[in-house]
């Protein structure tokens, strides 16, 4: 098992050797990039708040349709630390429909014009720091204003 801990908090886990259980957040993450696909399979454009280990970002980007998925991560040591979860997260890094960019998702939303027809999000917990903002009826109202795409509903998804 390889994980990644964020102030002491493990932020992902995922089991490496295939011969072991998966691991609670592998379930999280797969879902968590499965579910929205299932729910919007016209999509174009998916946001994902959150680097983790990069396996929702890889789980997403194995849907064909999809045009673009951007990754919106705050650390950017988090972005470098995912790569230790290689091969499980592979299209993370290696698809050139992905595009990581390191900044607050907050100032990436407010930041630019583009809509999304899915946005996931599945940042630490609120009491990270750094984190609490993402939680709040100000960042979630935003969110779903940036999902309504080309005059369709949008799929919006958080990690609980």
């Amino acid at each position: 098992m390889v994980q990644v801990r964020t102030n002491g908090k493990s932020d992902a886990s995922v089991n490496l050797s295939g011969t072991e259980r998966y691991q609670v957040d592998e379930v999280t993450m797969v879902l968590s990039g499965a579910l929205p696909l299932l729910l919007k399979p016209d999509a174009r454009t998916v946001a994902n708040v959150g680097m983790g280990s990069g396996l929702t970002t890889h789980v997403l980007l194995t849907d064909p349709a999809l045009e673009q998925v951007d990754t919106i991560e705050i650390e950017e040591q988090m972005v470098a630390a995912a790569r230790g979860f290689a091969p499980r997260n592979r299209l993370a890094y290696e698809d050139p429909r992905s595009v990581i960019t390191i900044e607050d998702a907050k100032t990436f939303f407010s930041s630019r014009q583009k809509r999304f027809d899915i946005i996931v999000s599945e940042p630490s917990n609120p009491w990270v720091s750094g984190v609490s903002s993402l939680f709040s009826r100000e960042f979630h109202n935003a969110r779903a204003q940036l999902s309504q795409a080309r005059g369709r509903d949008a799929a919006v998804a958080s990690a609980l």
